[in-house]
């Protein structure tokens, strides 16, 4: 229930409860002091639930690949980068108070846990979520991979997140 998600689709793990309540009062705690939030993968994925945003129980075409993703600089400026992806589940931003700085349009599945539904030619899978209310940089794919490139993201998203560059 705290994916606001009430049926698990079947390839979906059972919660580590414990591990989500601590995880949880961190992200609170952090916010209350406004420190700047970084999960990474799972972590973005709870990161993104806990602004408001939901999951896609399962997704396809994510797991342990290298993909691209469309990265929208601080200039607005749209660049392709390669990242490295090891997830079947996928954030459902909270539009309404976040941004979403890297996309993709990997999958052709997505399932909310009842129905499998085909993604729409137009929709896009978030990557990286910011949401500047909270200060919460949600980065999905795996930057201590090894991907030059996936890194060089990553620290360049920290970089404009925390310092404005």
């Amino acid at each position: 229930t705290m994916y606001n998600e009430f049926t698990m689709h079947a390839l979906t793990q059972m919660p580590d409860r414990e591990r989500d309540r601590v995880e949880t009062a961190i992200y609170h705690t952090a916010v209350a002091k406004k420190k700047t939030i970084i999960g990474i993968c799972r972590g973005a994925q709870l990161v993104n639930v806990l602004n408001g945003g939901r999951l896609w129980q399962h997704v396809d075409r994510h797991g342990n690949c290298k993909h691209d993703v469309v990265y929208v600089t601080e200039r607005l400026e749209k660049r392709v980068i390669a990242v490295t992806s090891d997830h079947h589940q996928m954030m459902r931003p909270n539009i309404k108070a976040g941004r979403v700085l890297a996309w993709t349009k990997r999958s052709t599945i997505r399932s909310t846990g009842t129905t499998d539904d085909p993604r729409e030619p137009d929709e896009t899978d978030p990557e990286i979520v910011w949401y500047p209310g909270t200060k919460s940089l949600c980065f999905q794919p795996h930057p201590e991979w090894g991907l030059k490139s996936c890194e060089n993201l990553f620290y360049d998203c920290i970089k404009r997140v925390m310092i404005g560059l």
